[in-house]
């Protein structure tokens, strides 16, 4: 294990180079830059804008904005029709620098430190949920139905917030890191966990166990952690078709 719980590979591999030009825009929402991809065309009320029918919000990995994690985003929202997808800047910006990697010295390693107990503290943006949900709501309206996807370091903030009272109807997480079976006993709603080759298998095998309602698990055992994130190498085929396998499958499941 790595800093804080997060797994070896989570603090030890670089992202992927990628290029990626945007559908959607970056706009603010409860305070915070917003990635929004725009809405699947279906057919709207004629007195006013198109509503989502479901409302997706993808929280990223410690690298932020990704252009991977923003493809990820539209790839969902072309899958699921009638969506609209968010990506909320929980970091404000602050992301971890390629440079820290590996951690193989003592500067490095404070600068994780820092990182994850900043910026990075899971608990600003578990606490932050509640206004970016609301947020979602007032432009979509009431009846939109919630689902939130995590990647890595989101995959803890999406589980933390899916227990008693969880705005989410259903949840799904990525190559999750900070991985806590006594989170997945308190969630409450299906719940999907795509894990990649480098989570310890026991801990992924635990948090499944642990959950109490309809769940989804795959296991993409040629993929590293991030594969769905910064570290997706889009550029190869066969990590290509499986980036683009583990979104289709999370589309289908939320």
């Amino acid at each position: 294990m790595a800093s804080g719980g997060h797994s070896k590979a989570c603090c030890t591999l670089p992202p992927a180079e990628a290029n990626y030009t945007p559908i959607g825009e970056y706009i603010e929402v409860s305070g915070f830059k917003t990635y929004d991809d725009p809405i699947t065309p279906f057919t709207a009320d004629k007195t006013g804008p198109a509503k989502a029918k479901t409302a997706i919000v993808l929280i990223y990995d410690v690298f932020g904005f990704a252009p991977q994690t923003i493809q990820g985003a539209d790839l969902l929202s072309h899958v699921k029709d009638g969506s609209a997808v968010y990506v909320p800047d929980f970091l404000r910006g602050s992301y971890v620098d390629p440079s820290w990697l590996p951690p193989d010295t003592e500067e490095k390693q404070k600068a994780f430190g820092a990182f994850f107990s900043g910026p990075a503290n899971p608990g600003a943006a578990i606490e932050a949920i509640h206004g970016l949900v609301e947020a979602i709501r007032a432009d979509n309206g009431p009846q939109t139905k919630l689902a939130a996807l995590g990647l890595c370091w989101g995959a803890k903030v999406v589980a933390a917030t899916s227990g008693s009272g969880t705005p989410w109807s259903v949840g799904a997480a990525a190559h999750p890191s900070l991985i806590d079976a006594k989170d997945a006993a308190a969630i409450s709603i299906p719940y999907a966990v795509l894990a990649s080759g480098d989570e310890d298998t026991g801990e992924v095998e635990s948090f499944v166990k642990a959950l109490q309602g309809p769940k989804l698990t795959q296991t993409y055992d040629s993929m590293p952690h991030g594969w769905m994130g910064a570290r997706g190498d889009v550029s190869d085929p066969k990590a290509k078709a499986d980036y683009e396998k583990g979104y289709t499958t999370v589309a289908d499941f939320l």
